[in-house]
């Protein structure tokens, strides 16, 4: 019985993979060499105008209160800036309607307003403008604290500042520049999984139809709805453009098996769930396993259906590391395994509760015996070709996500005296620091 043995090496365990799936906003430039969805914050995304014509492209009614009543008011000091903005506006209105009733417009209607100010004003008025400038700032402004929220290490809500700044960004855009793209995935993204603003990423979706990071949103939504023959065909296209790699798929099929009988796999953000997901509903592996992905508990759909299925859900709707604490309390007659891909600050507050097993950490009020379960993961279940194949993506950072299974099976491996087990497992620790660049580190772990 090895309880908490990961304690004295979980500075080590690079759980940073959850740490790092951060959900940052992808520009798509034509030109974008970024197939791994991390985008250059210094590009400034393309906004797209949706055809006001389509009565399915209108204002949605599921927005914030702090949007509904936000109210913009321009910087701008300079009336003839001012002027010509009502200018091109009213000369975009005319050429859409002639091009409504059939007649050719004289020139190529810009996309958008900001792209109607830059073709209009000189350059030297350009970096002057204050609409421009407000419109940079508003979309800076959102970004900026949507990947703040999306980054932390102990929670996947929103702080209170975070939201009113993305609201505030997502007034701007509603009021000045609506039926964009940004207006559209901005409000989506701000809703954090709201099922009921889905119309506002379908928008968002046809305008930029290959942006990874709204299809990123849409395989969660399925997710989330439990539409798999829906989310399956997402995560594939994100397995084609290397957003989600084949060494993460690997693992995946390792944290599957990691399983016990029935149980609840607690993960925590897009690229452990989508990763787990594909491999079970695509290649039927352990099905009888239950995903629950932290992020997604966000949504008010995927907590009332957790609580269908009898899960206690804590009162607060706050997604941090004290709502798991209290999940994992009030669910304690459950099997539920938290998947080494959270954060350690997940951990802390349980960790005399924890027990690793496979590339989980067993949650258990009472004592649990995990030397039979891992040692039987080590022989017979557990593929381990992360560790022995050398994929070289971005997989490879997980590799020491099997230290604190193999670290206390192999304290037990010793003082049973098995000296043929113990090293081999020695082998696979040695590996471990040569996949991560720690050789020197992991061998405190085998005695050297």
């Amino acid at each position: 019985m090895q309880r908490l043995i990961f304690v004295f090496i979980l500075g080590f365990v690079t759980t940073s993979f959850a740490q790092a799936n951060t959900q940052e906003l992808n520009t798509e430039p034509a030109s974008s060499g970024n197939s791994n969805g991390v985008t250059n914050s210094g590009l400034i995304i393309q906004t797209n105008t949706l055809n006001n014509n389509n009565p399915g492209n209108g204002n949605f009614n599921a927005l914030p209160d702090s949007v509904r009543t936000y109210k913009y008011e321009s910087p701008a000091e300079d009336e003839k800036i001012l002027e010509k903005e009502n200018t091109v506006k009213a000369k975009k209105a005319e050429s859409r309607e002639k091009q409504s009733v059939g007649i050719s417009a004289t020139k190529a209607v810009p996309q958008s307003a900001s792209e109607d100010l830059q073709i209009e004003l000189k350059d030297e008025e350009k970096a002057d403008s204050p609409v421009i400038q407000q419109q940079t700032q508003m979309q800076e402004q959102f970004q900026n604290y949507q990947n703040s929220s999306k980054s932390q290490y102990s929670r996947r809500s929103a702080s209170p500042e975070e939201q009113s700044n993305m609201d505030a960004s997502v007034g701007y855009y509603n009021a000045v520049l609506p039926n964009t793209f940004e207006s559209h995935f901005y409000t989506y993204l701000a809703g954090h999984y709201n099922t009921d603003l889905y119309p506002e990423l379908q928008a968002a979706a046809a305008l930029q139809p290959t942006n990874t990071d709204v299809k990123k949103q849409q395989a969660a939504y399925h997710i989330i709805t439990n539409e798999s023959d829906l989310a399956l065909p997402m995560i594939k296209e994100l397995i084609d453009a290397k957003v989600v790699s084949q060494g993460q798929l690997t693992y995946a099929n390792d944290l599957l098996l990691s399983g016990e009988e029935a149980s609840i796999l607690v993960m925590h953000g897009f690229e452990d769930m989508f990763a787990v997901y594909y491999v079970q509903q695509n290649n039927a592996v352990r099905e009888d396993v239950q995903l629950l992905s932290l992020d997604f508990m966000q949504s008010e759909t995927y907590r009332a259906d957790w609580a269908s299925k009898n899960l206690v859900l804590p009162a607060s709707t706050v997604i941090d590391t004290a709502y798991l604490t209290e999940l994992c309390q009030l669910n304690s007659d459950k099997s539920l395994q938290l998947s080494m891909t959270l954060p350690k600050d997940y951990f802390v507050p349980m960790k005399s509760n924890l027990y690793p097993i496979g590339l989980t950490f067993r949650y258990s009020a009472t004592p649990v015996d995990n030397y039979s379960i891992n040692y039987n993961l080590w022989k017979e279940t557990l593929k381990f070709q992360l560790i022995n194949e050398m994929a070289n993506d971005s997989g490879d950072k997980w590799c020491s996500n099997y230290l604190p299974m193999l670290v206390s099976l192999r304290k037990q491996l010793v003082l049973q005296g098995n000296t043929a087990e113990e090293q081999a497992v020695n082998k696979a620790i040695l590996k471990i620091g040569e996949k991560t660049n720690n050789p020197e580190k992991v061998k405190k772990y085998i005695g050297k």
